[in-house]
């Protein structure tokens, strides 16, 4: 099985790091092939020990204008508001995923967070094979009616599974 994973590597992250660092302890490594694909990669990478890196928005994994823009479309109306540039990033990482995802044959994206890492990773799951895990700790933000952009966010996934009292009111 392939796991790509999109969430923070270390450093400087701490806490979401060390969760990861724990999951891929208890993956089998002779069924479990993870990538570290980060929409904000750090300066100096260090993944955990049997992890394959990838700077997805480097120059040379850059797609094209038009799949960019098809993200755009896809994820325009659960995008922030936020500077251009910020939203133009987010996109781009989405086609380059995209075509990651299609090339090391991923069978899972495994998010840590809602976004831009789950909304990203539950559009790139609808055009290719692959299966969107989105785990949202800490993120019991929004989770009323009142909030609807969270509830586009997570429109997509075809099942949610809940670990707190916040997010049982959406379910």
């Amino acid at each position: 099985m392939n796991i790509a994973i999109t969430a923070p590597c270390p450093p400087p992250y701490g806490g979401i790091s060390r969760i990861i660092e724990n999951h891929l302890s208890l993956w089998p490594t002779n069924e479990v092939t993870s990538h570290f694909v980060p929409i904000y990669p750090p300066s100096s990478p260090e993944p955990p020990v049997g992890a394959t890196y990838a700077n997805l928005t480097s120059l040379e994994n850059r797609t094209g204008w038009f799949k960019t823009m098809q993200y755009g479309a896809r994820l325009a109306n659960i995008t922030p508001i936020t500077r251009p540039a910020n939203t133009l990033h987010v996109y781009r990482y989405a086609a380059a995923l995209e075509s990651y995802v299609n090339k090391h044959q991923i069978d899972v994206i495994f998010a840590h967070e809602l976004w831009p890492g789950g909304a990203v990773a539950t559009a790139v799951a609808k055009r290719t094979n692959a299966v969107a895990v989105v785990a949202a700790y800490g993120e019991s933000f929004g989770v009323t009616s009142a909030h609807k952009r969270w509830h586009r966010a997570t429109s997509g996934l075809r099942k949610t599974v809940t670990i707190s009292w916040h997010q049982v009111v959406i379910v």
